[in-house]
């Protein structure tokens, strides 16, 4: 479940990065569709992953403490 669930991330994030340029991406799942915002910082492409996670069924955190992101299916 693990790697699958790394080798669907590391899609999406290409994916994102390949068509980030464009204001209007769409992407579908579950027949849904999920539009990023997109941030263009520096000349690199970025978008919530905390977004993402709403759609594909996981929840993203962050604990100051430890500066650490947490990732964990709902």
């Amino acid at each position: 479940m693990k790697h699958s669930f790394r080798k669907l991330l590391s899609v999406l994030l290409a994916a994102v990065m390949v068509f980030g340029g464009a204001a209007s991406t769409v992407f579908a799942f579950n027949g849904e569709d999920f539009v990023p915002e997109i941030y263009d910082i520096d000349g690199s492409t970025y978008f919530q992953l905390a977004e993402l996670g709403n759609v594909l069924g996981f929840n993203v955190g962050y604990d100051a403490a430890t500066r650490t992101v947490l990732i964990n299916s709902k």
